[in-house]
């Protein structure tokens, strides 16, 4: 609790979607069904902090590069590094909210999650994308981020 009758809740956008992933049986991260069921878990974690106040609900684009270099030294002492490797590859222990192997097919797709994921962070919105990919779509970038705008006005964008 922050304040009076205020919950600041702030859940990983990874964890979200590996939890939805989990839930709907996919072994894709990027799908109609996980999108739909993290909406479903965003929509009643609102729910929830509404019964107890006026909270806000944020969402952490990215895990600090520190907790995920520690999981895996963690995790490598625990099964040992060359069958961790195996099992899981270097991808898992990423810092990026999604592993290389499970993109957006394309940006479009990107951006359509975002708009529905979007209106549910009370507390706003941010898009992190790397410079380069930035420059590179800059106009589908700025009419992206004023559709979000409509959608959820503290919408922020950041360019690593």
């Amino acid at each position: 609790m922050n304040g009076r009758n205020r919950v600041r809740s702030i859940i990983s956008f990874s964890g979200l979607m590996e939890a939805s992933r989990y839930i709907a049986g996919s072994a894709s991260t990027i799908s109609e069904d996980v999108i739909s069921i993290a909406k479903a878990i965003l929509k009643r974690l609102e729910e929830c902090v509404n019964k107890v106040g006026d909270g806000k609900i944020g969402v952490a684009g990215r895990c600090p590069r520190s907790a995920a270099k520690r999981f895996l030294r963690i995790d490598s002492y625990r099964f040992g590094k060359d069958l961790l490797m195996k099992l899981a590859g270097s991808e898992t222990y990423s810092y990026l909210p999604l592993s290389g192997r499970e993109r957006f097919k394309s940006i479009g797709d990107r951006f359509e999650a975002d708009l529905e994921l979007a209106p549910l962070m009370r507390s706003g919105y941010i898009v992190s994308l790397s410079f380069r990919r930035g420059l590179r779509i800059y106009r589908e970038l700025l009419s992206h981020l004023e559709r979000l705008a409509k959608v959820n006005p503290s919408t922020g964008l950041i360019l690593t």
